[in-house]
């Protein structure tokens, strides 16, 4: 049960501090060699040095890689690969920016760069290309999850979280060739809450933003710990939401549940009441209903 990363190579991107220095350390504790990639060369070597010095600099190395290019991803590849004499089997698409930084940015770096850094994942990592197979695991957040997180100027953030969150979805559901079955990559996501982080302090103090939410910010080491749960449950297009104070959840697909119940209420409303959805459409007490009964039911069977 689970996936061993002892002695398989590594990529963490956005890994010179926050949650990929922590995921980073979480795979050098289980044996795995890990490359710290990040934009910041100065914090990504001495990430570097620092965990060369905990867990031996045979197991550490570091290159610089701007997600969002694809020369960049190729130099750290064989970077990597170089170094450790090996293939890689982990990728961590992790890199990530506030959404202050803008909306291009947001995206060019947390679905661009996702989706580019999977792709290439693909290809060198695949069995059917050479490689050994492996996982990916994307970094995506609950705003991938609930829509009206942030105002309008941080929708790249959301929308790119959105992208990433499907992406890994549609990964495992993907007909053939199907990468997990041929080519032996699994890929799965992380959804954290608010988190007490570099990247969250750059444009609010934790305290203001948890008197705002409501909730407490996540620490490090918990969506660390999210981490390790999330290999060691090894779920093809697992969604897991990390959220303090309860384990994590594999959050269900619900659009996918509820699209056909909908599509036959829409359906059944039109033949039997044509006049009504031209003043209400298709919303209104008995939608609701019939909507809260699947969800009941959903429920009900999710618990037992």
């Amino acid at each position: 049960m689970g996936y061993e990363v002892k002695d398989k190579i590594a990529i963490v991107t956005g890994s010179a501090r926050g949650f990929g220095k922590e995921f980073a350390i979480r795979l050098l504790k289980n044996g795995a060699k890990v490359c710290i990639s990040d934009v910041d060369e100065t914090g990504g070597e001495e990430t570097k040095k620092e965990l060369s010095e905990r867990y031996g600099s045979q197991n550490v190395t570091f290159s610089r890689c701007d997600v969002s290019k694809e020369s960049d991803w190729e130099i750290l590849w064989s970077h990597v690969e170089d170094t450790f004499d090996g293939k890689v089997q982990i990728l961590v698409n992790n890199a990530g920016v506030n959404p202050v930084r803008g909306w291009k940015v947001c995206m060019d770096i947390m679905i661009y760069g996702v989706m580019m850094g999977s792709y290439m994942a693909r290809d060198k990592m695949g069995a059917t290309k050479g490689g050994n197979g492996g996982r990916v695991i994307n970094i995506a957040s609950m705003a991938g999850l609930l829509a009206g997180l942030g105002k309008f100027d941080d929708l790249g953030y959301t929308v790119s979280k959105w992208g990433a969150v499907s992406f890994t979805r549609s990964y495992a559901k993907c007909s053939k060739p199907k990468p997990w079955e041929d080519d032996k990559i699994k890929a799965y996501a992380l959804c954290p809450w608010f988190a007490n982080t570099e990247l969250v302090k750059e444009t609010i103090e934790i305290g203001k933003l948890e008197k705002k939410v409501k909730f407490r910010a996540l620490t490090v080491e918990e969506v660390g710990n999210a981490f390790d749960e999330a290999l060691d449950a090894d779920d093809n297009g697992g969604v897991f939401m990390v959220f303090p104070y309860v384990p994590i959840i594999k959050f269900p697909d619900l659009n996918q549940l509820f699209i056909i119940p909908v599509i036959a209420y829409a359906k059944l409303m039109s033949l039997c009441r044509p006049e009504w959805k031209r003043v209400n459409g298709v919303y209104g007490i008995p939608f609701l209903l019939f909507v809260m009964f699947f969800v009941l039911y959903f429920l009900l069977w999710f618990i037992f």
